[in-house]
């Protein structure tokens, strides 16, 4: 293939590379998008693996992700690969991302190596392990080794254990053991919580709700504070949206976020009461669209006499104040109908974007089992496992 032939299979895939971190960094993005753009990008990427593609070192994130999978894999150099990881930023999420395309980029194998000489990874490298559903060995999870790691590898190796169903219940007790007792205990901090949390849920243990209210009222820490209010909003606890309600005041984008979550009457009440706030009003639009399905407009709430917004779509308050008598207390709505596991499946497959993995873990809780997928793999690969065993490959 002549120099520019190739220059402009190269030039096409990386712009397919921005379009879709572009389109991934959206609240949601129709799932069509998606499949077009990643079908495009695999294609120049095997046109380039052809023809034995030569690169020069890369220097941003569309170049990392091109090096690792447009060349033979035979031209892999693996130290590049670990040496990359460790470099962190923009440009290690890039090759993650490559990895989690390409696992046979840097096998298993090479990763636990990988994970033993290198402490700083380790988060990573679990989180690595998640999204792939790589299988490691039983020790790196077991509770004495984790006890004596950091609360970043605490928490990721937490997550990893509540997506393998074989990991049992044991591992996640201790984090939370203390707050049912009103005896003083270990202060343990909310990520740490909210994961262990959600590893029992997925188990099928009682006693949650409690725990996880407890949680939310001694949490400071804004992240982790959003972590714990996310898997309420997950489990629709009747008293958040108050909770979200105040919580707005310095979060109105994630307050958003979940209450169209949460999808209850009083939810979605209380997102019509702060509809909209000027800096947060795309996180509005995108949680209306949630709710509703469509793309509602959003008013004022101090509007100018006599100022018309013209729009073909109904404003958010119009359509909610015409759908919220058909909507009984403890229903939730997702996308303008009733929310149900089929539902959440069907719009699962249907739209990606930021919010997708609250898509995701919908379908985990509804399911009560870990489902195989996650929001960094190719959206193509989603379909497939979403669509294998009913939603529970």
């Amino acid at each position: 293939m002549s120099v520019l032939k190739l220059d402009i299979h190269q030039t096409t895939a990386r712009a397919l590379f921005d379009q879709r971190q572009l389109y991934l960094q959206q609240p949601l993005v129709e799932a069509q998008l998606l499949l077009i753009s990643e079908l495009d990008l695999m294609r120049h990427l095997q046109v380039l693996r052809d023809c034995q593609s030569q690169w020069p070192k890369a220097q941003d994130q569309a170049a990392i992700f091109l090096q690792a999978l447009g060349q033979n894999p035979k031209q892999q150099d693996p130290d590049w690969i670990c040496e990359t990881l460790l470099a962190g930023g923009p440009e290690q999420q890039a090759l993650v991302t490559a990895l989690c395309w390409q696992p046979s980029l840097l096998t298993t194998a090479k990763l636990v190596e990988l994970y033993q000489q290198q402490g700083e990874l380790r988060p990573l490298l679990f989180d690595l392990w998640r999204h792939r559903r790589d299988q490691i060995p039983t020790g790196l999870t077991s509770a004495a080794e984790l006890r004596s790691q950091d609360i970043s590898l605490q928490s990721a190796a937490l997550r990893y254990a509540a997506s393998h169903p074989e990991i049992g219940h044991d591992l996640f007790l201790p984090y939370f053991r203390d707050l049912h007792s009103s005896a003083p205990g270990r202060e343990i901090p909310g990520q740490l919580l909210a994961a262990a949390l959600w590893g029992s849920l997925l188990r099928g243990t009682g006693r949650i709700y409690e725990t996880l209210w407890r949680g939310i009222e001694r949490e400071n820490e804004p992240a982790a504070l959003y972590q714990l209010l996310r898997l309420g909003a997950l489990l629709a606890t009747p008293e958040l949206p108050d909770v979200i309600r105040q919580y707005a005041k310095e979060h109105p984008a994630e307050a958003a976020e979940l209450l169209a979550l949460h999808g209850t009457k009083v939810a979605i009440d209380t997102l019509a009461d702060l509809s909209p706030t000027t800096a947060a009003e795309p996180a509005f639009q995108a949680a209306w669209l949630w709710v509703s399905g469509d793309q509602l407009q959003i008013e004022p709430r101090l509007q100018l006499v006599g100022k018309q917004t013209p729009s073909n779509q109904p404003s958010a308050q119009d359509w909610w104040h015409a759908q919220r008598d058909q909507l009984s207390g403890e229903q939730r709505l997702l996308f303008g109908q009733p929310l149900s596991l089929e539902r959440v499946r069907i719009i699962a497959g249907l739209w990606g974007g930021r919010y997708s993995a609250n898509l995701l873990d919908l379908l985990a809780w509804l399911q009560k089992a870990p489902i195989s997928t996650t929001e960094r793999i190719p959206f193509s690969q989603r379909l497939r496992l979403l669509n294998s065993q009913g939603g529970q490959a």
